[in-house]
């Protein structure tokens, strides 16, 4: 018996040092390669700079641009303009979302400068399309290489596809048996219980125009905002959720301060097309998402309703592609970049983005619009959202009497900025622009 135990052991020690050596020659002879075969998307961030200390995080949002803008730098390009003492750089991926995010952020060296992370927060994110997306696919592909697994084991999941993997038909009835699952819970009479019931809805009675007459284009459209927004965010089991937290546990790990940037939708297209019923659902999701990462100490800048329809893109579909001034907004809610060589008060540079008008070209057909009630946040007029918390002008106005200023630090003291923010409990859960978010660290810096 003791002959048998001794020999199991003896093969086993082998077959554990034939896998460390194997383990070794993969890792240094062969696993680069594959890394960039199939996971090439690692140089984005092998790419930052050493001295990097503000990375700002997104997906096509970031960096799509229209061909009439003169300026067509990203949103992290605009938003270094106000802090030209720092080092702000970005991590880009097309189509990601929290998970990639996350598993790219996780591979960060250890040995950083990095003060601050500003991460993309997509409300479409959460929706069961884009969960059940038919790029996640090649997405998980990407990630397998870069796990935090033995090298040799990592291209072993590769190799045998242990990731998860299905086709567009598949993904197609995933999301569609959640549209099924998940019924509305509503505080006001709503006339379909789930997004096929909506659509459907839609589809039959279309959009019509000036002349009473359907419009095949803004009824496709119409559908496609149903099915992007008409959803309540389940933040046990929403796997955005999931992914988000560990980005929130691997910022405390790593000592970064943490600011979730939730990005503009198109709400005044939403308004036009489906109505009021439509835009409470995308205002009560962004202010749940606020109101639950503000509770983790993460600082979460609310541009849901920043930018005007105008300035999207993309006319066809629901997308966060904006044009030049959109992207200024988003980065830093107004037109342009402040002087950076002169001395300020915090907030000095915050100004209300100037008003727009809202067309009114389409005939909703939402029975129930004029009769919804509205049960939380102020009446809505044109331009205003109810979940709007505080607006720029409103948080230089409240900094100005918590810190009265007579000249304000200069802009090149960022990174003792970002240090004194990351133990300072702010005044309000969360704010209009990343600059905003800014301003009471300034303050609080003097």
């Amino acid at each position: 018996m003791t002959e048998m135990i001794k020999k199991i052991l003896r093969k086993t020690l082998l077959l554990m040092g034939i896998l460390v050596a194997m383990n070794f020659i993969y890792q240094y002879f062969f696993e680069e390669k594959d890394i960039q075969a199939h996971s090439e998307v690692i140089n984005r961030v092998r790419n930052l700079p050493e001295d990097a200390e503000v990375v700002y995080v997104g997906e096509s949002s970031n960096i799509t641009n229209r061909s009439d803008d003169k300026d067509k730098r990203p949103i992290s390009g605009f938003l270094a303009d106000y802090y030209p003492g720092l080092a702000v750089h970005d991590i880009t991926k097309t189509a990601a979302h929290a998970g990639i995010y996350y598993t790219l952020l996780a591979n960060i060296p250890e040995e950083n400068n990095i003060e601050t992370l500003v991460v993309t927060l997509n409300l479409r994110s959460f929706n069961a399309q884009w969960i059940y997306s038919d790029l996640e696919t090649p997405l998980q592909k990407s990630m397998v290489l870069l796990q935090d697994w033995p090298p040799l084991l990592n291209r072993t999941l590769l190799s045998f596809k242990a990731y998860d993997i299905k086709t567009p038909k598949e993904r197609e009835a995933q999301f569609k048996r959640k549209w099924k699952k998940d019924r509305f819970d509503v505080p006001f009479r709503l006339p379909y219980r789930d997004v096929i019931a909506w659509d459907s809805y839609i589809g039959r009675n279309g959009i019509l125009n000036e002349e009473g007459k359907r419009d095949q284009p803004k009824t496709e459209l119409a559908c496609h905002y149903v099915k992007g927004y008409a959803f309540q965010i389940d933040f046990k089991h929403n796997p955005r959720i999931r992914d988000f937290d560990k980005i929130v546990k691997l910022s405390e790990k790593r000592g970064w301060k943490l600011v979730f940037n939730l990005l503009a939708e198109n709400v005044e297209m939403a308004q036009i097309l489906v109505g009021n019923n439509l835009t409470w659902f995308m205002r009560d999701n962004a202010k749940r998402l606020v109101d639950y990462y503000s509770a983790k100490g993460v600082i979460v800048v609310n541009n849901l309703e920043a930018v005007e329809d105008e300035q999207f893109i993309d006319r066809n579909w629901t997308t966060e592609h904006y044009a030049e001034k959109g992207r200024r907004t988003i980065a830093s809610n107004e037109p342009g970049p402040a002087p950076t060589n002169q001395k300020r008060c915090p907030g000095s540079h915050l100004r209300k983005p100037a008003p727009y008008n809202r067309p009114n070209s389409y005939k909703r057909i939402d029975p129930v619009q004029k009769e919804q009630p509205r049960t939380t946040g102020p009446a809505r007029t044109s331009g205003s959202a109810p979940y709007e918390r505080i607006n720029p002008v409103q948080a230089a106005q409240l900094i100005q009497t918590v810190q009265p200023c007579t000249t304000g630090p200069t802009l090149t003291s960022g990174a003792a900025l970002y240090k004194r923010i990351a133990t300072t409990q702010l005044p309000f859960g969360s704010l209009r622009s990343v600059p905003a978010a800014l301003v009471w660290g300034l303050t609080i810096a003097q």
